[in-house]
């Protein structure tokens, strides 16, 4: 402020202070005072500028650190969206990985628990989602050391790990896994989700065996009829045949089979299955038409 003010009041000091001076004291030479006038005022000037410096000083100083606060805040910030990150993508991981249970998915949704159980080793749903996926892979005996790690190492508190450790660690029976697969297939058909009951199905009769008796039977019917739906023709044929070695007068499975040789433009096979289930109920008008339309490509 000083700087600029001192032009003005050296002119001002050169044409009414230095007159006053040179009346008071006449035996001064005026080249002194003129020279004694701008001595002064320079050195008012440099006291205006090292004042300046020292406000501008502190002004910096004081900007340094509301610079190096803000930067400290927005570093905590950051840390603090690495871990709403790193939390929002184990919640997405989680969401997959339940889903990808719920569509059969084992193998895809026991890597993504796993991924979720490394980031957040006490996050007892990943661990359940986990050793269901082992358990429905039919890797039982790993299930089990998996629930135990979770709840003897990492303390998880979660009883549907304690239930499937009590089911899992009795003895394995292949009926009673058999079951569960018919259990979990009929929910899936409730849905009309076909293709996941299908897989319920193939799997319960893979535990089951050739030695599986009625059950056997109920499962083969239940693949049927969805592999119906999904036009897997071959399958549909392949287990209606299997139904029909054991009931040859089984009138739902005969049907099948003729729709199914149909489909695969084996009309022949279709036109004798076709008048088969014509003697066993005449009034079929599914088998009325197969025989129409067989004995028209068969021309």
């Amino acid at each position: 402020m000083i700087d600029r003010v001192a032009p003005i009041f050296i002119l001002f000091a050169a044409v009414v202070a230095g007159p006053q001076i040179l009346a008071v004291l006449p035996n001064v030479d005026p080249l002194v005072v003129i020279i004694g006038i701008f001595v002064a005022l320079g050195f008012l000037q440099h006291l205006g500028f090292a004042s300046s410096d020292c406000d501008s000083g502190v002004a910096g100083g004081a900007t340094q650190n509301q610079g190096k606060a803000t930067a400290s805040k927005a570093e905590g910030q950051s840390d603090d969206g690495t871990s709403d990150g790193q939390e929002h993508v184990c919640n997405t991981k989680l969401r997959d990985a339940e889903r990808a249970l719920a569509q059969n998915s084992y193998a895809n949704a026991a890597a993504l628990a796993a991924q979720v159980v490394d980031a957040d080793p006490e996050c007892a749903r990943a661990w359940e989602v986990l050793v269901l996926a082992q358990k429905w892979e039919g890797n039982r005996s790993l299930a089990v050391t998996t629930a135990r790690k979770a709840m003897d190492i990492y303390e998880v508190h979660s009883a549907t790990l304690e239930s499937l450790v009590q089911e899992l660690g009795a003895t394995y029976d292949p009926m009673t896994a058999a079951l569960e697969c018919e259990a979990r297939a009929g929910e899936f058909l409730a849905k009309q989700q076909f293709d996941l009951a299908f897989d319920c199905y193939a799997q319960g009769l893979d535990t089951v065996g050739l030695d599986g008796g009625d059950l056997r039977l109920r499962l083969l019917r239940g693949r049927a009829n969805c592999a119906q739906q999904l036009q897997d023709w071959k399958t549909c044929r392949s287990d209606a045949t299997e139904l029909l070695d054991h009931d040859p007068n089984d009138v739902a499975a005969l049907l099948q089979r003729a729709v199914a040789n149909e489909a695969l433009e084996s009309f022949a096979a279709a036109l004798e299955d076709a008048r088969r289930l014509l003697i066993l109920d005449s009034r079929c008008s599914a088998a009325n038409r197969l025989v129409h339309s067989c004995r028209k490509a068969l021309q």
